[in-house]
């Protein structure tokens, strides 16, 4: 079904754009993939009358006198900048009508400051939950601007949008110290002069309504014409400068960077379906934050650890975010023979958050704690968030360094006097006859030569010494490590020979006698 569908459409917008009079490609959009419903969500369906109140400020300026237009003009290209906010989506909420009117005070706040990526971000949320509007009657621009001028409207961040009329109690609890608001506002209303319009564009965007057909849908580029498709609804877009080469109006749409020319297009002029009314306002200086372009972070620092000498060091995950109401551009300065950080640069809209991988090479560090800069800079602006990156190095392990037993060497022998082990080496060990020294309980020394033992019941064959210290270092203290011998010690091992040479000798005294 949905690819029939999806050839049914393709047929359609060929059909619409295939006329001698239309110069604009069509295709696959974000919005030919949504269902007819979804799409109708997007637009204005049956506007409400307005409501009795509302100071609408309907008073048109005079025609303006006969003057020279530039051929071109671009509010995106102007002075080889763009001066627009980047481009939204509203999503499944019919709420083009706040989504038009705060990007033309976006735009003007940018023209103002004289920074083309100033970049405000205004909450469109705010609007449809604390406004008079919403997603599913839509809303008229002359309300948004009667709530410019009168209450504000605060940043994304304070009350960022849901698609969806959401609560108004749920904007920020300090929303009204941080609105922004409009000095005055005025209509363009039908029976436009074309002058007229430029004439107020050339001060800044203007928020224009429009009506929508099917074939609108699909476009990708090229000045848009309509010719006869179905009238679908109306819409509120941003109307940012024209070209007289080809005719057109160029406009600025709220449904994302996967419509039309990445979020824009071109509408032939003269067309009874674009700007049947037009609306302009100036900011009110005093309510324009300054500075508001801030980095946030997850730590106010970073814990590496490493060996001395280790290049392939600890790695963490450091978390950096936009906090502040406006995109910013960032990058980190760091020693990039010490850290790497990866990515070291990037964008962030208002409220975006980017994962920073950070990681040590240690083989230029000595042992200790070590900690190195990490900046975060705003760029072009100069703001900056600093972060200590703490490495902690431990002394490498050396040749000559006492292994667990586990390590220990075949062959060698391991002797505990209860606090430390010491591994004996085979070539090491003490030689036959030689005593085995042992911190805490190696006992005496050897007996001297022709010194024998005494053989009675205090100091028997087997080394022993009642009420004296052992002589024979304990079994439990020598471990069994392949080629260390069972005996108890080279001094047990010389008491012994002296006990077969003292039985020997009655032998050898009657061999003798013979």
């Amino acid at each position: 079904m949905i690819g029939r569908m999806t050839v049914l459409w393709a047929v359609l917008l060929g059909l619409c754009s295939s006329s001698a009079f239309a110069a604009w490609t069509s295709g696959e959009t974000s919005m030919t993939r949504l269902t007819p419903d979804e799409r109708a969500l997007r637009l204005n369906p049956n506007l409400p009358a307005p409501v009795p109140g509302v100071d609408f400020d309907p008073a048109a300026p005079p025609p303006p006198a006969p003057r020279a237009f530039p051929a071109y003009f671009n509010w995106r290209d102007k002075d080889g900048r763009d001066w627009t906010t980047p481009v939204r989506s509203q999503g499944g909420c019919g709420s083009c009508w706040a989504f038009g009117s705060l990007a033309a005070l976006e735009a003007a706040i940018n023209i103002y400051v004289g920074d083309a990526d100033f970049d405000y971000d205004l909450s469109e949320q705010a609007m449809v939950s604390c406004g008079l509007g919403s997603c599913d009657y839509g809303g008229f621009a002359e309300e948004v601007m009667y709530n410019l001028k009168n209450v504000g409207i605060p940043d994304e961040a304070c009350h960022p949008y849901e698609e969806s009329e959401g609560d108004c109690n749920d904007r920020c609890s300090d929303w009204a110290a941080r609105a922004v608001k409009i000095d005055a506002w005025g209509p363009l209303y039908g029976g436009l002069w074309e002058d007229q319009i430029k004439e107020k564009l050339l001060l800044g965007p203007l928020a224009v309504t429009m009506q929508v057909y099917d074939d609108f849908y699909g476009y990708r580029s090229g000045v848009y014409a309509h010719d006869g498709c179905a009238l679908a609804s109306n819409h509120i877009v941003l109307l940012i400068g024209w070209n007289d080469a080809n005719g057109s109006w160029i406009a600025k749409n709220s449904w994302d960077t996967d419509w039309g020319d990445d979020g824009f297009f071109e509408i032939k002029r003269g067309s009874s379906c674009f700007a049947l009314s037009a609306y302009w306002l100036t900011v009110n200086p005093m309510t324009i934050p300054t500075a508001t372009k801030k980095l946030c972070g997850d730590a106010p620092a970073i814990e590496l650890f490493a060996e001395a000498g280790q290049s392939d060091g600890d790695e963490e995950t450091f978390t950096l975010s936009n906090c502040g109401p406006q995109a910013v551009n960032w990058s980190a300065e760091y020693d990039a023979l010490l850290l790497d950080v990866s990515p070291d640069a990037g964008h962030l809209e208002a409220g975006e958050t980017a994962r920073v991988a950070i990681k040590v090479d240690a083989a230029a560090l000595d042992p200790g704690t070590t900690t190195l800069p990490l900046i975060f800079h705003i760029e072009p602006e100069g703001g900056a968030l600093p972060v200590d990156v703490n490495v902690h190095v431990a002394p490498a392990a050396e040749d000559g360094d006492v292994p667990d037993g586990d390590e220990a060497a075949d062959g060698d022998a391991i002797v505990s006097d209860g606090d430390a082990d010491l591994i004996i080496d085979g070539d090491d060990a003490p030689a036959d006859g030689d005593a085995a020294e042992d911190g805490d309980a190696s006992g005496d020394e050897p007996a001297a030569d022709g010194d024998a033992p005494l053989p009675d019941g205090d100091n028997g064959p087997d080394g022993s010494n009642d009420g004296d210290a052992d002589t024979t270092p304990n079994p439990d203290d020598v471990i069994d490590a392949g080629s260390a011998p069972d005996d108890s010690g080279c001094a047990a091992q010389a008491a012994t020979a002296w006990w077969l040479l003292l039985a020997a000798l009655p032998l050898w005294r009657r061999v003798r006698r013979r």
